[in-house]
């Protein structure tokens, strides 16, 4: 049930209003789009679109997107219909991609005003929103190079290669044009040697084209082993041409390492271990650029690194001095950075560029090592119980790996089941959950293994277990006679039902029962709900958290508070119930079709982060929609049939989100489930008693904790 609370309405119960509402809008006008495609760059003029290239519409009314058309050219024969006014029509083709191969995006937009009954045309120009690139490398290249590409990018990430592996040496490149492109020529000789250069050109715009052409030359001084590397640019019909020497000698760049920090092979270390590593550079022709990767996942550009990016890796544990550009030498200590290590595989990639764009690489790869087989991790704490979670450090997960657990206050370590873990081989970690624990208490725990006992501890503190007043129904008030679910002198009431609205008409749905109860002793009763009818309508008996408000005339309805505070996380709510239901005999739309069948009772729990409690006005339609409302942080519901006599239910709480904190809670129950609707069975009687909040999951079976989804 959507809402369980529109039944409160005192004043529908009184009559029937009927209306009816019109809403005066502007004339509408119809929009016929045509097009032409605009290939500047390539110096043609304006033509139609041609047939394998498909345009969509995108139309907008100020800041807001109105409407998309698939095809445009679905309007040359049925134009659409807008509200009269002033519109922009955006027109595109393709992807708008950062960078692709031969994948051209086209846009281009129009202004247009829709008159009232008349049909305009939008004549759009679209052009190539793109910058093109094209790559030609010459026979002497092609000869001397099995291996040849220039790989291409603008401001951003993506980059795409034109080149002969790849295939894409004779295709086209379109990036999107943000004012940069960048291109790298690599080129591998026959040995392996690899040889590369790069430029940079700005202003960059779009339909602008970048016609790169690479041709290999003898150096017009002589050199010996130098040749030229030639790029002509063509740049929207305006020719630049850049010059790059190459030195074809051997490499002259070394990268080395201290003793006992072998590179090229796997340095075996134990975790924390602090001893000297150093990894030094040199180049006779002096350093253009030196790249530090660390792990593949982070890259540092060290040669002119600014005093931000030099602070960052010194903090990280890296020390490295400001290399200029041209410096013949440089050293990287990365023993800090080392010794902080976590156990595990790691690597650390230095790549070096001489000012002749030489290139050498060397990688040292680590292997992390702890001197324990097993160690704790962290602890997720709730109120009764905890998700603990450990890690191993060898290839196969050690003999007798578990975890040991107490509270701080014991001297006796408790240990779980090994049975009961739940094992990750990929990330070597294991999970156990820990049961029974008492709320706002300080535990502690370890991982252990046959061989290794004496591993860190951490400390948690299990969350508070808050509870709500009155969840056995046992208190009640009458005033007049108007029941009350709560005691006089409660403060705060807590529970509320329709009885305030519903007393105009002699009316009561919800009263204490003393009979039927669950649970016998002095004093206990139990909560009875009856649809009713008052005045023609459903009026369904029910219960919530929160406070009536009053009821209104204009428009027809009534207010409410919905939630009482509440700041901890149950996992379930158990009571009991006891039903008696008829079939239902008034049915509004659009449930008509239920008449006849047999109602249904409904019992439902929500935990939300509100600001406030929600402010219900039935008059105007504004109601909690468990389904979609985003302040809802858990949610449970149940639909009830009829039993005999009293049953125990439960219904998990599904958590959709475990970061969010609780600020009120609301539980509702309603005789009728689609009383919201005014339909129901009048003479259904729901009897509710003894709710409780679970905190522990041994009290649900495994569904029911999957259900709750507290392992996301």
């Amino acid at each position: 049930m959507k809402r369980i609370i529109s039944y409160m309405m005192t004043a529908l119960l009184l009559l029937a209003v009927s209306c009816t509402r019109s809403l005066q809008e502007d004339g509408t006008g119809y929009l016929s789009v045509s097009l032409e495609r605009d290939d500047k760059l390539i110096l043609k003029a304006a033509q139609a679109p041609s047939d394998d290239m498909t345009f969509s519409l995108s139309v907008y009314r100020g800041a807001e997107l109105v409407t998309t058309v698939e095809d445009y050219r679905t309007l040359q024969t049925q134009p659409l219909e807008l509200l009269s006014g002033k519109y922009r029509v955006v027109a595109s083709s393709g992807t708008d991609a950062e960078a692709a191969i031969e994948s051209p995006y086209y846009e281009g937009s129009a202004e247009v005003t829709v008159p009232v009954n008349k049909t305009v045309s939008a004549q759009i120009v679209c052009t190539l929103a793109n910058v093109k690139v094209t790559a030609a490398f010459d026979d002497a290249i092609k000869d001397a190079f099995p291996e040849y590409q220039v790989t291409l990018s603008n401001s951003g990430t993506q980059t795409v290669v034109l080149g002969n592996l790849e295939g894409t040496a004779d295709k086209a490149a379109y990036l999107r044009a943000d004012g940069v492109l960048r291109w790298e020529l690599s080129m591998k000789n026959s040995d392996g040697q690899v040889y590369r250069t790069s430029g940079q050109f700005d202003n960059v715009k779009p339909r602008q084209y970048y016609a790169l052409n690479f041709t290999l030359e003898e150096s017009p001084e002589g050199d010996n082993g130098a040749f030229v590397i030639r790029v002509t640019v063509d740049e929207s019909m305006t020719e630049k041409e850049y010059d790059f020497v190459l030195d074809f000698t051997e490499s002259n760049i070394a990268i080395s390492s201290n003793e006992g920090f072998n590179i090229d092979s796997v340095v075996s270390v134990p975790v924390g271990d602090a001893s000297t590593k150093i990894l030094s550079v040199s180049a006779d022709k002096g350093l253009k650029s030196l790249l530090l990767n660390l792990d593949g996942t982070k890259e540092y550009e060290l040669v002119g690194a600014s005093s931000d990016v030099l602070m960052e890796l010194t903090l990280s544990g890296i020390v490295v001095p400001y290399i200029a550009s041209g410096a013949l030498s440089a050293s990287v200590d990365v023993t800090d950075f080392v010794s902080n290590l976590s156990v595990g595989e790691h690597s650390l990639k230095i790549s070096a560029y001489d000012l002749l764009s030489h290139y050498q690489s060397r990688t040292v790869n680590l292997s992390v090592m702890s001197d324990v087989e097993v160690d704790a991790v962290s602890a997720t704490p709730w109120a009764g119980f905890a998700i603990l979670k450990g890690k191993w450090f060898n290839s196969q997960a050690p003999a007798g790996m578990t975890f040991s657990y107490r509270k701080v206050s014991d001297s006796q370590w408790q240990s779980v089941n090994a049975g009961s873990l739940s094992i990750d081989v990929a990330s070597k970690t294991f999970t156990a959950e820990v049961y029974s624990l008492e709320p706002s208490t300080n535990y502690e725990f370890k991982a252990v293994s046959d061989a290794t006992q004496d591993t860190k501890i951490i400390s948690f503190t299990t969350d508070a277990a808050g509870t709500v007043y009155n969840l056995s129904f046992d208190d009640w008030w009458q005033n007049g006679k108007v029941w009350y679910p709560y005691a006089s002198d409660a403060n705060p009431t807590v529970w509320d039902t329709a009885n305030g609205g519903t007393s105009i008409l002699s009316v009561y749905p919800t009263i204490p029962e003393e009979s039927n109860v669950a649970v016998s002793g002095a004093g206990k009763k139990a909560a009875r709900l009856e649809s009713k009818k008052a005045a023609g309508r459903l009026a369904a008996g029910n219960i919530y958290t929160g406070k009536f408000g009053k009821a209104s005339l204009n428009p027809v309805g009534a207010t409410l508070e919905w939630g009482t505070g509440f700041t901890s996380r149950p996992i379930a709510l158990k009571g009991w119930c006891d039903y008696r239901p008829v079939a239902i005999n008034i049915a509004n739309d659009p449930y008509t079709a239920l008449k006849g069948t047999t109602d249904v009772a409904m019992i439902q729990i929500m935990l939300t982060d509100w600001s406030a409690p929600f402010q219900i006005n039935t008059g105007n339609k504004v109601f909690v929609d468990p389904q979609t409302e985003p302040g809802i942080i858990a949610f449970g519901s149940l639909d009830v049939n009829a039993t005999s006599g009293y049953v125990e239910f439960t219904i998990p709480l599904e958590y959709r989100s475990l970061t969010r904190i609780p600020k009120y809670i609301v539980i509702a129950g309603a005789a009728s489930k689609y009383g919201d609707y005014f339909t129901g069975g009048v003479g259904s009687v729901l009897y509710l008693d003894e709710f409780r909040l679970v905190y522990d999951p041994s009290e649900l079976t495994e569904e029911q904790r999957q259900k709750v989804n507290y392992r996301q």
